[in-house]
Parts: C-alpha cells; sequence; structure tokens
C-alpha cells in the first residue's frame, strides 16, 4: 500500500457499541469526496472494559494503539502522534 496523505489521530475512551461503523463511514466518505487516502490511528486511552474496541478491525489503513491508562487526551494524540507518518497529521 502506498503512504497515506492523511494520518488521522483518533483518542477513544469507553467507546459505544456501533461507534466504529460510522467513523468507518466517514472515512470512506471524505475519502470519496477528496480522492485522498486516510489511515485512522485510534488511541485506545485506557478504557477499562475489556471488549470496549471488540468491532475494531486492523487493516492497513486502520490502526489500533493502546494505552496501559488513561492518562488524558493530549497524551493520548501524542502517542498517536508518534505512530503518524503521513504528510498530514
Amino acid at each position: 500500500m502506498p503512504k497515506p496523505h492523511i494520518d488521522l489521530v483518533l483518542p477513544v475512551f469507553n467507546p459505544q457499541s456501533g461507534w466504529f461503523n460510522v467513523v468507518m463511514q466517514g472515512k470512506k466518505n471524505f475519502e470519496q469526496a477528496t480522492s485522498k487516502s486516510v489511515r485512522l490511528i485510534i488511541v485506545d486511552d485506557g478504557s477499562p472494559k475489556a471488549n470496549a474496541f471488540a468491532e475494531v478491525v486492523e487493516t492497513e489503513t486502520v490502526l489500533l494503539v493502546k494505552s496501559k491508562s488513561n492518562y488524558g487526551k493530549g497524551a493520548a494524540l501524542r502517542l498517536g502522534f508518534t505512530k503518524a507518518d503521513a504528510a498530514v497529521v
């Protein structure tokens, strides 16, 4: 896969059921509208539920990064930025 145009870092804590499908639909719509490829970097900010991210399917364009504890949005974003390598983050 070629390098994505955009890396989108998405910090998430205790997500509700169905959230991943909504995010993926938004990604698809954006890609179709702009002809830009997007890689999602989803950061689990220490969610206590063991199955909180069960619906996330990791692919070449979806990366799940897990934090050991809930350090807050800023720390989750910084952790996600360390995984980003696209021209636009």
